[in-house]
């Protein structure tokens, strides 16, 4: 049987806490750089009739969070990237986050250890 007896809780808090925030600053600059590189690969992806699709397509990180997202904000921009009833789905954001997902998953991996 394994036992774990915590003695000291508040130190064990603060640590914890400046585990989170380092965690915190280390990741933000990385997403920052990965959804820079998913929303240049949906601008890639994205058909292009007049270009305002490609054109729509933003990363806006958030102020109090480790998040970064990828929008794409004209107004048909959810029309072509699940299609209608009359026309076929044209996917420009799915396939753009999927290419990045496996270096999420590196990223993820490599701060795992370095803190391991």
């Amino acid at each position: 049987m394994l036992r774990f007896i915590l003695e000291d809780t508040a130190a064990f808090a603060r640590r914890w806490r400046a585990l989170a925030l380092a965690a915190q600053n280390e990741l933000r600059p990385a997403l920052a750089e990965l959804g820079a590189e998913v929303a240049d690969a949906a601008r890639a992806l994205a058909p292009t009739r007049s270009g305002r699709l490609r054109a729509s397509i933003q990363v806006e990180p958030a102020a109090d969070a480790v998040q970064v997202d990828v929008i794409a904000d004209a107004p048909y921009a959810a029309f072509v990237e699940f299609g209608t009833l009359r026309r076929p789905a044209r996917p420009f954001l799915a396939p753009a986050l999927q290419f990045a997902r496996r270096r999420l998953d590196l990223l993820a991996r490599a701060l795992i250890r370095a803190w391991a």
